[in-house]
């Protein structure tokens, strides 16, 4: 009687496909409300809308196309997906920096720039600690 063992193979990693996922979808929406900004509103935005619409569909696409990676269980595919959050929260906090008006939002670049060390530290470390089986 010959016993054979089960064939180990990458798993999905549910919460990385979902958060790509989700990323992917609001960044498409960020790129079409950017399309259908009043002209009055738009006079008073102090960031570009056609870089707001061309960063948020290079951002859609990509995180589109890191989902469709996760769900076939691609090789890499989750080391790619926790590099594009990184650079996902770096830009958006030096978009914050660069495009904020308010002393609201000016009063909360400390804040914003400890989250953000924190949250790429996070994410760094679970990708230098090599991953198994997919997961990040």
């Amino acid at each position: 009687m010959t016993t054979s063992l089960p064939h180990s193979s990458p798993t999905r990693s549910w919460r990385l496909i979902i958060l790509t996922g989700a990323l992917a979808m609001f960044q498409a929406v960020a790129a079409v409300r950017a399309l259908h900004v009043p002209a009055a509103l738009a006079a008073q935005i102090n960031l570009p809308l056609p870089l707001e619409f061309v960063a948020g569909g290079l951002w859609s696409l990509l995180f589109t196309f890191i989902t469709v990676n996760l769900i076939q269980t691609r090789p890499l595919a989750a080391r790619r997906a926790g590099w594009a959050i990184i650079g996902f929260i770096i830009y958006s906090a030096v978009r914050l920096l660069l495009f904020a008006q308010a002393d609201y939002d000016r009063e909360r670049y400390p804040f914003l720039l400890l989250l953000t060390v924190l949250i790429s530290a996070i994410v760094a470390a679970a990708l230098l600690r090599r991953p198994s089986q997919g997961e990040l």
